[in-house]
């Protein structure tokens, strides 16, 4: 039976979780860490995380467009949760999850609407190549390594976006990582370098390997 029950997902009320990213930039969540914990007078005050889940924020109007708002070169959606997370910590701001504010996400059971001239092309994986290049500088390799294939994606003009992080002094990625995001190798450890990329297939039966 359906019903409009409000059910939480990660969770006891009184246990809190940031979010933070996997390599290949899906969306995880973690307990908050020591560090944050010891920094809060009672389990009600908000906390910080490096990214959010998208969608589900309040955001000053005036910061937003100093922001730039989203990258306009996004299409349809996917990535864009990591763009504006990493503009705003790079670029002077912050991101605080308040515990006492709830958020319900209702999910169909159908997309309403399609894709357009864009339908099976690579929305997503490109919308992340775009991020990936304007913000993550050196860190951009992990990215290919958890996800080779997007290393031939085409993420358009990206210069506009670059122009905007040069002109609001934005801190590096390195920084993002060191001082916000510090917990992700703790779950996602730093990615060693593939040994080698392509496709594996079997000469002699030309079938490919696959996982």
């Amino acid at each position: 039976m359906t019903t409009w029950e409000y059910r939480r997902v990660y969770g006891a009320a009184d246990v809190h979780f940031r979010g933070i990213f996997e390599w290949g930039l899906l969306y995880k969540e973690t307990e908050i860490s020591k560090e944050e914990k010891d920094g809060r007078k009672h389990n009600s005050q908000p906390f910080r995380s490096p990214t959010h889940a998208g969608g589900l924020f309040a955001i000053d109007k005036k910061w937003f467009a100093e922001l730039g708002y989203y990258d306009s070169g996004l299409q349809i959606w996917g990535g864009e949760q990591y763009e504006l997370s990493f503009k705003i910590w790079m670029c002077g701001g912050g991101i605080l999850f308040v515990p006492c504010s709830h958020v319900g996400h209702v999910y169909r059971n159908h997309m309403p609407y399609g894709f357009g001239k864009l339908t099976g092309k690579p929305v997503i994986s490109t919308n992340m190549v775009r991020v990936v290049k304007t913000w993550m500088d050196e860190y951009e390799k992990y990215y290919y390594i958890r996800e080779p294939q997007a290393r031939h994606r085409n993420p358009g003009d990206i210069s506009e976006q670059l122009a905007l992080r040069k002109n609001l002094q934005c801190k590096s990625f390195d920084w993002f990582m060191k001082k916000v995001a510090y917990d992700v190798p703790k779950s996602y450890p730093l990615l060693p370098d593939n040994d080698v990329w392509g496709e594996g297939k079997n000469p002699k039966t030309s079938k490919c390997i696959d996982t």
